[in-house]
């Protein structure tokens, strides 16, 4: 970290840098950045989405699956081809969620699919814009900001559980709280809310920024000790001990002009 910097604080600038041509995240040595290969489809869809991982045949081996427009695909190693599954209902505005062996797409205002490895069977009961599990439940994040709970069969809504006022919500996370217990997080594009549904009420969390409408578009806990949002190009970060830092992609020196823009979405890995 820090080589070809202009002017180098070893002490700060130490695995401090944002952009680079080669793989530098391994000590005593450089390699060839990931490979990353291009796919082109028969019929070049206006929208490709990315589902997540679904083991559709049970085998512990689970297929990466994505959306085109309406097509519901997932990935063939063996041919390295997308594969038609089946046909959704609607367009989806965010990952699914594997709960009771069944898929859960969420598709905003439009309601949900759910795929259980045979057909796609839609609901319009809620209006989701996120899916997360949490206590071994089902819980989603409704376009108006309403918090719901599936209790195997129906949705509770509590009107407690909804954000009020100007907040365009984005995500729902499970985190820890102050005093490490596994709770649900609502990310929106000016701050971050923690569910409680003992009371039941939203808290809202130290970690705010100004609205703008590329702030909140990732979120994600990662190593059990911090959550982070993304704001733009940067990254905020929120520790257990309830401390916010700034740890972005806009720190420093920043990126080139040619590859600033803004995070869209984040997801956990070993880095």
């Amino acid at each position: 970290g820090g080589g070809q910097v202009e002017d180098l604080r070893e002490a700060s600038h130490a695995e401090r840098f944002r952009h680079a041509t080669a793989d530098t995240r391994y000590p005593r040595i450089l390699s060839q950045p990931l490979r990353t290969d291009a796919h082109t489809l028969a019929s070049p869809p206006t929208l490709a989405f990315p589902i997540g991982d679904y083991d559709d045949d049970n085998d512990g081996t689970p297929s990466f699956w994505a959306a085109f427009d309406d097509q519901l695909c997932y990935w063939d190693p063996d041919t390295s081809a997308f594969v038609i599954a089946d046909t959704l209902s609607s367009v989806p505005v965010e990952k699914g969620v594997v709960y009771d062996g069944d898929f859960y797409i969420p598709q905003g205002t439009a309601g949900y699919d759910i795929w259980d490895d045979t057909t796609v069977s839609h609901s319009s009961a809620i209006t989701p814009i996120d899916f997360v599990l949490w206590d071994d439940k089902l819980v989603a994040l409704e376009h108006d900001g309403q918090v719901s709970i599936w209790d195997g069969t129906s949705w509770l809504s509590q009107p407690e559980l909804k954000l009020k006022g100007y907040y365009t919500p984005r995500h729902i996370v499970v985190w820890w709280s102050a005093d490490r217990f596994p709770t649900l997080f609502v990310v929106t594009n000016r701050d971050v809310w923690a569910v409680d549904f003992g009371v039941p009420v939203l808290y809202r969390t130290g970690l705010q920024f100004p609205i703008h409408p590329d702030h909140g578009l990732g979120a994600t806990p990662w190593g059990d000790d911090a959550l982070y949002v993304s704001v733009g190009v940067g990254v905020h970060q929120l520790s257990l001990g309830m401390t916010i830092s700034a740890m972005g992609l806009d720190r420093d020196d920043g990126l080139p002009a040619d590859l600033r823009g803004r995070i869209v979405d984040m997801e956990p890995e070993y880095n």
